[in-house]
């Protein structure tokens, strides 16, 4: 988190979001996804047993993913990953 004056706001989420396409557009889309549902199941009154199953379908999800073994990869070899959102 971090706070800006109004004037660097729009510089700021530009960074940010150059920031975010750097990572692993699957990684970026389940996290977005546990957000909203995480607001949604609060909303709900429903249970931090029912978060916590979600984040481990996502995790066992991304664990099985060609980009979570292309980032392995990339660390190994000290490169850049090529994520493929797959």
């Amino acid at each position: 988190m971090k706070v800006v004056r109004l004037t660097q706001l729009l510089p700021t989420a530009k960074e940010w979001t150059t920031k975010i396409r750097e990572k692993a557009p699957l990684g970026v889309q389940r996290a977005k996804e546990a957000i909203i549902r995480g607001r949604n199941m609060a909303l709900r009154n429903m249970t931090l047993e029912g978060g916590l199953c979600l984040e481990q379908a996502f995790f066992e999800e991304m664990f099985q993913s060609e980009d979570d073994q292309e980032g392995l990869r990339a660390l190994a070899e000290k490169q850049r990953p090529e994520y493929k959102g797959r």
